[in-house]
């Protein structure tokens, strides 16, 4: 497995990670996300220095992107914030999401940063990987729909 910056040739592939993704998470809470709403999520290049991706075999596997400065609020302190973890299906129980927080934890250790992520209370994969990794539940959402 090789973790590295995305490079130009591999926005596309990129995108649609985010795309499924995103479609994926939308299934999980009943959510419908239209074709505008996914193009809002889509990435360029100039994000690229706070994306990760995981070639597995090859193939692009998984990504994380994450806040490319530390971001400060008066609960967490400076932190990373991870915004988007994700493995495509077919490469799910390899240890890719595992590797690719793995360095975004190791950036913010050498910076001596606190770590930030959320993520629906139904993806239970990802609650069970961060609580792995020592993160600790602090905050919970509540929304009231329309």
């Amino acid at each position: 497995m090789i973790i590295k910056n995305p490079a130009k040739e591999d926005l596309e592939e990129v995108n649609t990670m985010i795309r499924d993704m995103h479609l994926e998470i939308s299934k999980l809470i009943g959510k419908i996300l239209n074709e505008e709403d996914l193009r809002d999520e889509e990435i360029d290049e100039t994000e690229f220095s706070n994306v990760l991706i995981a070639e597995f075999d090859g193939r692009i596997a998984g990504y994380i992107s994450f806040s490319k400065e530390p971001e400060k609020d008066k609960w967490y302190g400076k932190h990373l914030y991870v915004y988007e973890l994700y493995t495509r299906p077919e490469f799910r129980k390899k240890g890719i999401a595992s590797a690719l927080l793995d360095e975004v934890i190791k950036k913010a250790e050498e910076q001596n940063l606190a770590m930030k992520l959320d993520t629906f209370y139904v993806n239970e994969r990802t609650m069970n990987l961060v609580k792995k990794k020592g993160f600790k539940q602090f905050q919970i959402y509540f929304i009231k729909e329309k």
